[in-house]
């Protein structure tokens, strides 16, 4: 649809910036609310982006060091 993902929140204890966990059946995500896109008395409305852990960053290069490719090094 070529927009961002939002998230929509109570009105109360959410802003930019905040870093906040999404809890599904399936995953927890931590995300980073960016920017306010749309709010009334009852909610807020946010995009937002998805923070990637330390170690969801070192498995992902070991597995690609482990299936050979290591042109992570080479923008070291």
């Amino acid at each position: 649809i070529g927009q961002a993902a939002t998230l929509v929140t109570p009105r109360a204890g959410f802003r930019e910036g905040q870093k906040v966990t999404l809890v599904t059946a399936a995953r927890t995500h931590k995300v980073q609310l960016t920017r306010r896109v749309s709010y009334t008395g009852s909610y807020n409305q946010f995009e937002f982006k998805q923070i990637r852990e330390l170690g969801d960053v070192l498995a992902e290069r070991e597995k690609n060091i482990a299936d050979g490719d290591d042109s992570n090094w080479t923008t070291l």
